[in-house]
């Protein structure tokens, strides 16, 4: 069942329990708001009721959505089972047993982000088609998503500005909504967000470094590497950013192979991004990058990122300038052969 499902099928005639699947906050929020909105405004303190499973035992809350009120309206009682709660064995018993047998127009709805689909329960919320979907979306629709939470905010933000956030700030959805709020305090909702507003304002998270360091080091942009880089090292570990540096300059060489696997067999040379998996819009950027080195000079910075990794585990130079060295190295020394530190 999608979330436009469920905010239908609520109003008309609820289940007696609902199982909203996946992180995505806004369908979470949506589906939530629209069961709140059932209840009749004098009886929603009474009837609406949260609770969080590891706090609030299975028995007790089914005990709650079964008790009976002074208002007639519907009863809703929502129960968010943290992240790294093990569902139980009684809880499973438990609310099974409610789905067989639920008091009248009583309604549960658990907050349950990745359930364990082998259990008599989840079996049980199946064959009831009370399983609703809210998956973020894969990578290719975060952009989408991410123009829609600006949106939520009443801000605008073009599409540059949402790609570089991405990047910066990783593809956790409370991560990301967590940088809108701030955004929409400063600069706040009048102000356009643009590239320069994200690279200010958004911070750095472990999976930005890839875009941070990599782009400028694949576009053998000195000037705008070294800065990044000294940004980077207050806050990441050094193999991080070595493997983040790897990772790039294979996807390079990956693209390098791809193109002229093409030239040699005539086939167009658009239909790599197909070939590799790639979004168009990210291998628009691979591609003018590779474009930039040739085979051998990308098989020698591979080696040199390789030989930067054991020169930080066996000698006591400092990680500062091994890093250092090898972004300069990489940018503007590499010339056909290898090299030491």
């Amino acid at each position: 069942m999608t979330p436009e499902q469920f905010k239908k099928e609520i109003k008309v005639k609820p289940k007696a329990l609902y199982l909203l699947k996946g992180n995505d906050p806004f369908h979470i929020e949506d589906c939530v708001q629209a069961a709140r909105e059932i209840l009749d405004e004098t009886a929603l303190a009474f009837n609406f009721h949260s609770f969080r499973l590891g706090e609030d035992p299975s028995p007790m809350i089914v005990s709650e959505a079964s008790s009976s009120s002074f208002f007639p309206s519907p009863r809703v009682v929502v129960v968010k089972v943290p992240e790294f709660y093990s569902f139980s064995a009684e809880d499973s018993e438990t609310f099974t047993a409610w789905i067989k047998n639920p008091a009248q127009d009583s309604t549960i709805i658990l907050l349950y982000e990745k359930p364990d689909e082998r259990t008599k329960f989840m079996k049980a919320v199946k064959e009831s088609k009370g399983v609703v979907e809210c998956l973020m979306p894969e990578k290719k629709g975060l952009p989408t998503w991410l123009t829609l939470a600006f949106q939520k905010q009443g801000m605008k933000i073009n599409s540059e500005a949402v790609r570089v956030m991405l990047d910066r700030a990783g593809d956790n959805p409370y991560v990301l909504i967590k940088e809108i709020e701030k955004l929409s305090l400063y600069p706040g909702p009048l102000a356009p967000i643009t590239t320069k507003v994200i690279l200010e304002l958004v911070s750095l998270a472990p999976t930005a470094i890839i875009y941070e360091l990599g782009e400028p080091v694949g576009e053998k942009n000195l000037q705008k590497a070294i800065p990044i880089l000294m940004d980077l090292l207050e806050s990441t570990e050094p193999f991080a950013l070595i493997y983040s540096l790897g990772t790039h300059l294979k996807r390079l060489f990956s693209i390098k192979l791809k193109l002229l696997e093409f030239e040699e067999q005539g086939k167009p040379q658009s239909d790599v991004a197909r070939a590799l998996g790639l979004h168009p819009f990210y291998y628009e950027k691979l591609r003018d990058q590779a474009r930039r080195w040739s085979l051998e000079e990308l098989q020698v910075a591979l080696e040199r990122i390789e030989n930067a990794s054991r020169v930080i585990v066996t000698t006591s130079i400092p990680t500062a300038i091994v890093l250092e060295e090898l972004v300069v190295a990489l940018i503007t020394g590499i010339k056909g052969k290898s090299y030491e530190i």
